[in-house]
């Protein structure tokens, strides 16, 4: 069957380490074990030839305590060398008998009886089976010794993981393919991903249990996983960001559409995504953080010609990506939910280093929607911390004061303001030749009124005045304004695509001659004070994403919030 020689290749080319073992545990979890020890959980310790210990009963329909050993990529076939070698099969699995392993948090869990699995993504030689068999024979009992090499895996993974929503349904199948063909290919939109969740979700939704929903999520999450995996291996973990920042968003877009964020089965079986999110970008910024955070690192020396537009736009996504990901990392480290001051101060040093060693990219917004990752930025200083220090007040003043700089160059220079339009190709079109296509668009602004509103914020009369004369007459200053009580659906919308409709401009915007009326202006404004139901599970995270991922803009009660929770002390004492 062609579904499952596919499935077969794809297994057989995991590696232990990270791969097959995290697949191996989504598995496990859909075939209704209860896993109490896993790699992540291991890692770093001696785990005695149980890389994952579970608890589930065998086909005879007996409970079991499941000792798993895995081994993958140069360890997968069963060969005199793998066999013999230090850490190889033979002292794993007489370690897996050796060493009893101890849990507590089940009742009569030491009192199971055992299972002993040797699970490995390829087979036993022809020319080893005689010596392997021997020794199974003399180390186990009858039935305590089980061989699931790739034959079984595949029909496992085939049975409970593919063939429930990507492989049964041809047009599944189709999809899921097509996204593995395409993954290399330039500018590729993913649309057969979007497609395929749409599929799945629906085939869910037919005959809805809890049963189904585990398998649901767990495919979503080995999709993001085989993503990653095919983008690893060639090189360009790029597509599969894109990928797996499309399939969190989306899946919690269709928690809140079934009104199940506050389920605990839906919560669970979330955050496993999330996680994987989390782990990826863990992959991702160990690759490339040191590169960032050396003088211009974001630049590119490829493409030359491209880098007035290219660096901008890959370190204004870069430096968004970093401070999404420590968000993600104060959920899944150091016991969850809880903020460490220390790692917190750790992570504000980090993101000060990339924006200085790449000002020339990072004070130089080309797009309004450049907005985004500048909120971001100021947002990330009074996270959870607003007696922020006189340092961080003067990197963002100074931040603040170059941004402006850049587009008062830019516009002495070129004639141009950042550039305000979803698609970039007129903007490429206009630094490439220099004349403006009939489509491009730089009248109108939504970056510099908030620009000047975050003067107002930390309190800087100056840049507000000497840029104020520069700007006032040159743009239609605007204000975007969420339509929150007209759209009933609007948190779904929100997190499942670019919004415009579901926005209200506030245009003309009049930036007032004395800076003091402009301050008073903010502070007095009314706020919505809207709450996402989102921010009421304590994923307000994942709000950061969906402004970054479809260029949804911050709304106006988030940045004058600040005016009113936080009491920046200015003079640092």
């Amino acid at each position: 069957m062609v579904e499952k020689i596919f499935v077969r290749e794809y297994l057989e080319n995991l590696k232990e380490d990270g791969e097959l073992d995290k697949i191996f545990t989504i598995l496990l979890e859909v075939m209704d074990f209860q896993v109490v020890a896993n790699p992540k959980a291991s890692k770093g310790q001696s785990q005695y030839g149980k890389d994952v210990v579970a608890v589930g009963k065998a086909e005879n329909g007996v409970k079991y305590r499941w000792y798993f050993e895995v081994k993958g990529y140069a360890d997968r076939d069963v060969n005199q060398t793998t066999f013999t070698k230090k850490d190889g099969i033979r002292e794993s699995l007489i370690e897996s008998i050796d060493a009893p392993y101890i849990h507590k948090g089940l009742p009569n869990f030491e009192k199971l009886p055992i299972k002993y699995i040797l699970v490995h993504n390829g087979v036993v030689k022809e020319n080893f089976k005689h010596h392997f068999n021997g020794f199974i024979g003399k180390n186990f009992k009858d039935n305590e010794f089980e061989d699931w090499d790739i034959f079984k895996l595949t029909d496992l993974f085939y049975k409970y993981l593919f063939g429930e929503y990507l492989l049964t349904e041809p047009e599944t199948a189709k999809l899921f393919k097509r996204i593995l063909i395409f993954l290399d290919v330039p500018d590729y939109d993913f649309d057969d991903l979007k497609k395929l969740l749409v599929e799945i979700i629906n085939q869910y939704k037919q005959k809805p249990n809890p049963r189904k929903l585990k398998k649901l999520f767990s495919t979503i999450n080995l999709i993001a996983l085989i993503i990653w995996h095919y983008c690893r291996a060639s090189g360009n973990l790029y597509p599969a960001k894109y990928a797996i920042s499309y399939l969190v968003l989306n899946t919690w877009a269709f928690i809140l559409s079934e009104k199940s964020e506050k389920k605990p089965s839906y919560q669970t079986e979330f955050l496993k995504v999330l996680r994987t999110q989390f782990n990826f970008y863990v992959e991702y910024f160990n690759k490339t953080l040191n590169f960032a955070r050396y003088p211009n690192g974001l630049f590119s020396n490829e493409g030359f010609s491209f880098e007035p537009i290219g660096y901008p736009l890959r370190a204004f996504e870069y430096i968004d990506d970093f401070m999404y990901f420590c968000l993600l990392s104060d959920l899944f480290v150091d016991g969850g939910f809880q903020t460490n001051p220390r790692y917190i101060r750790e992570q504000k040093e980090l993101i000060k280093d990339i924006v200085r060693n790449n000002e020339d990219g990072l004070c130089r917004p080309i797009l309004d929607n450049h907005l985004i990752p500048i909120l971001h930025l100021f947002f990330f200083f009074t996270y959870q911390n607003p007696k922020f220090s006189q340092e961080d007040y003067t990197f963002l003043s100074k931040y603040l004061f170059d941004c402006f700089t850049q587009i008062h160059y830019r516009l002495m220079s070129k004639d141009t303001m950042p550039y305000c339009n979803q698609q970039i190709e007129p903007l490429i079109e206009f630094e490439a030749t220099g004349m403006k296509p009939f489509n491009y668009s730089d009248k109108s602004s939504l970056l510099l009124p908030i620009l000047f509103e975050l003067t107002a914020l930390l309190k800087l009369e100056d840049i507000y005045y000497n840029f104020r004369e520069i700007f006032y007459k040159r743009v239609n200053m605007q204000i975007a304004y969420p339509h929150f009580n007209a759209i009933s659906d609007f948190e779904v919308r929100f997190f499942s695509k670019h919004l415009d409709n579901e926005y209200w401009v506030d245009c003309g915007i009049k930036l007032p001659e004395d800076f003091e009326e402009f301050r008073k202006e903010i502070m007095n404004n009314p706020l919505d004070n809207h709450k996402f139901k989102t921010e009421e599970q304590k994923l307000g995270l994942l709000k950061f994403l969906a402004q970054s991922f479809y260029k949804n803009e911050p709304f106006p009660e988030e940045w004058r919030g600040l005016f009113r929770i936080f009491d920046f002390n200015i003079s640092g004492k």
